[in-house]
This record gives C-alpha cells, sequence and structure tokens, in this order.
C-alpha cells in the first residue's frame, strides 16, 4: 500500500473546525479512518503500514478533536470529516509563505 507522507494540504468540514481543535502527537489507542480505506484502523498500524518506525513514529502529529482525531500528518482528514465542493477549513503541513508557488 502506497501513501503520500508529503500530502500537505485537506479540507476539514467547517462544521468540525467549529469545535475545539488541539494538535498533538497521536496516543496508543487512537483510531483514525483514512480516505483510502473502509473501516478504523489504530493509528499505530498505520504509521506501521506507511513505514514510520522510531522517534519519529512516536512524535507523529494529528489533531483531534475531543477523543476523535480528524486529521493525521500524511494521512489527511478523517475519511467522514472532509469537506464537500470544495468549502471547507484548509489544513497545511506547511506554512503558506513556504510554498514554492508563485516564485521564480
Amino acid at each position: 500500500m502506497k501513501h503520500d507522507t508529503n500530502n500537505t494540504e485537506c479540507l476539514l468540514r467547517p462544521e468540525i473546525a467549529k469545535k475545539e481543535l488541539l494538535i498533538r502527537n497521536w496516543r496508543p489507542g487512537d483510531r483514525f479512518w483514512p480516505a483510502h480505506t473502509n473501516q478504523a484502523k489504530k493509528i499505530k498500524e498505520l504509521l506501521q503500514d506507511i513505514h514510520i518506525s522510531g522517534e519519529e513514529k512516536r512524535l507523529w502529529p494529528v489533531i483531534a478533536s475531543g477523543d476523535e482525531v480528524v486529521w493525521v500528518k500524511g494521512l489527511g482528514v478523517r475519511r467522514d470529516f472532509h469537506a464537500k465542493n470544495g468549502a471547507g477549513v484548509l489544513i497545511r503541513e506547511t506554512p503558506l509563505g513556504n510554498s514554492s508557488a508563485g516564485q521564480g
């Protein structure tokens, strides 16, 4: 299974983004439902699938709303929280100023 761990942009449904969001490291027992799968899976297993290990794995960031993980670095927004029709809250892994678009 191939994943793009450099996936830098995702749209989160606006009603989810209105809740308190917390950027944190994943925790044992956290589950996530990537867009490319049929069911939720433990984040530990998802990181193993994309060959993330060691210190990098321990510090892997997620965004949570309460106990629900809504975004995982490299995996994007949770399957059922994707914005529809391009209207949503943009989540980027890199600051807007670091984009190479339009430079030259």
